[in-house]
């Protein structure tokens, strides 16, 4: 590949990243709004604990979801600091590994993500398979819960 396609590669992974996240922080975002709607509407009946009980569980919800939003948001901010013009000549952060078992690109954890047809794992430099890939070239082979894969490029 080209340096040109392998930034613009890039660019699209994170593109498509980009809108995941926002597309998630907005549906989180609408679930704390409806919670604290929810919330807002709960009259207090005559069985106190039972008010109670169900105001409780609103918030173990609402604490939930404000952690998840919390992560995400942390994540975006971790994605706005990995270079796609950078051309990786090993496994590392920014880097898309191409493998003859899939294909890599070790970013933030966000899973598949789909490019002209062709699908991507984006996963943390966390990530098990990632720590392993780490400092790999093209041709090298790593081994990872008994299945080897051969990096056949990296980008």
């Amino acid at each position: 590949m080209a340096k040109d396609s392998n930034e613009a590669l890039k660019q699209v992974l994170q593109e498509k990243m980009q809108m995941q996240i926002d597309e998630q922080i907005a549906a989180f975002n609408q679930a704390l709004a409806s919670i604290e709607e929810s919330k807002r509407n709960e009259t207090k009946s005559s069985a106190g604990d039972k008010f109670e009980t169900g105001r409780a569980m609103m918030q173990r919800e609402q604490d939930k979801v404000q952690s998840q939003l919390d992560q995400l948001k942390t994540t975006k901010s971790l994605l706005k600091q990995i270079p796609t013009s950078k051309k990786a000549k090993e496994g590392s952060i920014g880097a898309v590994l191409i493998t003859d078992k899939g294909n890599f690109y070790i970013s933030v954890s966000l899973g598949k993500i789909m490019v002209k047809d062709t699908q991507y794992y984006v996963i943390s430099p966390e990530a098990p398979l990632a720590r392993i890939m780490m400092g790999k070239k093209a041709g090298d082979e790593v081994e990872f819960r008994g299945r080897k894969y051969e990096v056949r490029e990296v980008l």
